[in-house]
């Protein structure tokens, strides 16, 4: 009789559990996150954090500081800004850094409709197209990834996470920051997101600007 191993949370092939994305993406909408980062923490042996509505001289890194000020400059309610405001052009200085997501299934889960030219190499592989659960990542990454998006798209804020990976030489953390896009019903229908590794003496690799 043969036996197969179960993958370990901190496996890139463990499968993901919904029910687990479930309540913490509803922990985190609610601004609960205690029990998240604690999971997360005792799965992963790494720290997390979780910040809506970031003021821009909290964030230490310059490119998403100024993907956030972007978003800004184009809000005009409550519901905007809409995916047809966002040019690339205007956004040079962050584009590596940048991936727009779309939800899938009413979230259930998330489309890269692009990933950005930095976060490709880094990663080693382009994501775009590809769903956010088929990221190679361990699986309490993907959860905390698809648990933040799914709050977002409950609260339409912005939200801000810091994480420390795991197994990296040079990235002491992760800071990805989500900004919602909306349809003219005022329905979140897409996400800009900056994604940039920071050194452990709080330099951000790999920053053009």
């Amino acid at each position: 009789m043969s036996t197969t191993a179960l993958a370990s949370p901190a496996s890139i092939d463990a499968p993901v559990d919904w029910a687990r994305v479930e309540r913490w993406a509803y922990d985190i909408a609610g601004s609960g996150e205690s029990n998240v980062v604690t999971e997360f923490a005792s799965e992963y042996g790494r720290e997390a954090s979780v910040i809506w509505n970031p003021a821009t001289d909290k964030i230490p890194s310059d490119v998403l500081q100024f993907l956030l000020n972007y978003w800004l400059g184009l809000r005009s309610g409550p519901t905007t800004p809409r995916p047809a405001q966002i040019n690339p052009l205007d956004m040079r200085p962050a584009l590596g850094y940048v991936a727009l997501v779309d939800p899938v299934d009413d979230g259930r889960d998330f489309r890269y409709r692009l990933y950005g030219t930095v976060l490709a190499s880094i990663s080693d592989i382009d994501m775009t197209g590809k769903l956010l659960s088929e990221l190679k990542a361990s699986r309490s990454v993907r959860e905390l990834s698809l648990a933040t998006y799914r709050a977002a798209l409950r609260r339409p804020e912005p939200i801000y996470l810091v994480r420390s990976p795991g197994g990296a030489t040079l990235t002491a953390q992760w800071h990805r920051l989500t900004l919602p896009l909306f349809d003219e019903t005022g329905r979140v229908i897409r996400f800009l997101t900056g994604s940039v590794p920071v050194t452990g003496n709080g330099q951000a690799l790999f920053t053009r600007l």
